[in-house]
């Protein structure tokens, strides 16, 4: 295949997948306004702690990555050298995102199974597991790639060619097994606690579901579009998707989550109580897992002492 026929097979590849990104971003910064209110009066005044720090990544991560992967497509400055470089910083950045928005669902599962021992053991053992591998296949994937001079330097410095599209899919793969497994792994701690008809746990039963559901139905379409697309031009158009719904979700999750803990609480107070203060007191764990969640998330930010 000579550069010309290379170069318009390129083209219309970054033309789908920079309209995807486009969009997929226009989405983000939607929802970004859509929730930002609730962020600044649920999040903002708390005190710093894992879960806090985790949602702030996510939330603002995509507008780290977003102009990398714009960038990688018009640096007409790079040498040749530097494009594969280029190419795997934007991938891994936007596999951090991944690995930090699963780190708030790992939280969650262990939260709602009791906060054993075994079980953390287990759940640190799996995130540390699936997401170095995750990792080692997608640089395996970036290195696959080969990269020739692009005949119009003054847009683009160079033309990634002939990936081996097996890597990436190994990739979605771990993400989808992964994901599986935290799915049984929920579907167990709320079969234990079956008998909890609480706001809170439906909210978590609810939200937890639809969050694997899509992201399990994105890491398949992902599979299929990149081992077998419709159109070649259509391969890895599916990839900015996936990652900004991790982004997305978790941190709708943890602002829903926020606000059921917090009308649960307000709800507890008595009509005359005017003190901020007394929003700690109703929660202390009682027996039963959602009141271990409630103590950790819903007490009040200016006097909080919590850590996820």
């Amino acid at each position: 295949m000579d550069q010309v026929q290379i170069l318009i097979d390129l083209t219309e590849q970054r033309r789908v997948f920079n309209s995807v990104l486009l969009a997929s971003f226009v989405v983000t910064a939607v929802d970004h306004f859509h929730t930002f209110p609730a962020e600044v009066r649920l999040v903002w005044p708390r005190q710093w702690s894992l879960v806090k720090v985790l949602f702030l990544f996510s939330r603002y991560l995509p507008w780290i990555y977003g102009p990398l992967m714009i960038n990688k497509d018009v640096a007409s400055q790079l040498e040749l050298q530097e494009c594969r470089p280029h190419m795997i910083a934007s991938s891994l950045t936007m596999m951090t995102a991944i690995l930090l928005a699963q780190a708030i669902m790992f939280i969650r599962v262990y939260a709602i199974c009791g906060r054993g021992k075994k079980l953390l053991c287990w759940l640190i053992f799996q995130y540390i597991g699936i997401h170095a591998a995750a990792f080692a296949f997608l640089i395996l994937f970036h290195m696959s790639f080969q990269y020739i001079p692009s005949p119009i330097p003054s847009i683009m410095a160079c033309l990634p060619i002939n990936p081996d599209t097996s890597k990436l899919a190994t990739v979605y793969a771990i993400l989808m097994a992964s994901e599986t497994v935290i799915l049984i792994i929920s579907m167990v701690g709320f079969w234990s606690y079956r008998q909890n008809t609480t706001r809170l746990l439906s909210t978590l039963r609810k939200d937890g579901l639809v969050f694997y559901v899509l992201l399990v139905c994105l890491s398949i379409a992902n599979l299929i579009f990149d081992a077998k697309p419709p159109k070649p031009s259509m391969r890895f158009m599916l990839s900015t998707p996936l990652t900004i719904s991790h982004s997305v979700l978790s941190c709708r999750f943890v602002l829903h989550l926020y606000k059921i803990t917090e009308s649960e609480t307000m709800s507890r107070l008595p009509e005359s109580s005017t003190d901020p203060k007394s929003f700690i007191q109703f929660a202390k764990p009682r027996a039963t897992t959602d009141t271990k969640w409630v103590a950790v998330h819903t007490s009040n930010p200016s006097s909080s002492t919590t850590s996820a």
